[in-house]
């Protein structure tokens, strides 16, 4: 029965994406771009890595790759000319419609374009992270040097890795939007207590 099971799956392949076919129909052509470009970008994302090709995020650099070799073919001559156009159009259209899905719907966003990892937090190296993302001490010590000149770890607040593949940094000195500074915290604090002793003696 598993191998009855196994004929009739690998037959609907063959059938959708002409496997064994030496010519293939347009649509076949476009379902493979559909699909090769759906398992790299899933083995991407499962393998968590978010500095695929530098600041491109892996999105956007697949679907590049997959509309370069569809165009040159379609000028080397290997396939119908037409047939390619029409398979580079179909790729472009499913990149809009990811791009739509992913401005629609966060959690479709994070899954086809990653999430920032917090690498560090109030100077403390997140090491879990730190291993999903396949980054090391002195990768993350670059970055710091590069981009805030400074050196170690325990200067920073908080560094991400965001989705773009960029470390993004916070050094300790710096106030972070919306969080209130403790010098802040301490004007607030007198400033009640000012208030405070007005209404008693106001009373």
């Amino acid at each position: 029965m598993i191998e009855s099971l196994g004929q009739s799956i690998w037959n609907a392949l063959d059938w959708a994406l002409g496997l064994e076919a030496q010519k293939i129909s347009f649509w076949q052509m476009a379902l493979r771009a559909v699909v090769g470009y759906i398992v790299a970008l899933a083995a991407i994302r499962l393998g968590n890595q978010q500095r695929f090709m530098g600041k491109y995020a892996a999105f956007d650099v697949i679907i590049g790759f997959i509309f370069a070799a569809t165009i040159g073919r379609s000028l080397g001559g290997s396939e119908p000319f037409l047939s390619l156009l029409g398979v580079a159009l179909v790729i472009v259209g499913m990149h809009r419609l990811f791009s739509a899905l992913a401005f629609r719907f966060e959690r479709f966003e994070n899954l086809v374009k990653g999430s920032p990892q917090l690498l560090i937090k109030d100077g403390q190296l997140q090491e879990e992270t730190m291993q999903k993302t396949s980054l090391s001490k002195n990768d993350i010590e670059l970055a710091l040097r590069l981009q805030e000149k400074l050196s170690q770890p325990s200067q920073i607040k908080l560094a991400r890795l965001e989705r773009s593949g960029d470390i993004s940094v916070t050094p300790q000195d710096e106030q972070i939007p919306g969080e209130k500074s403790p010098q802040d915290n301490q004007a607030n604090g007198e400033s009640e207590k000012a208030d405070s002793q007005n209404l008693e003696n106001v009373g």
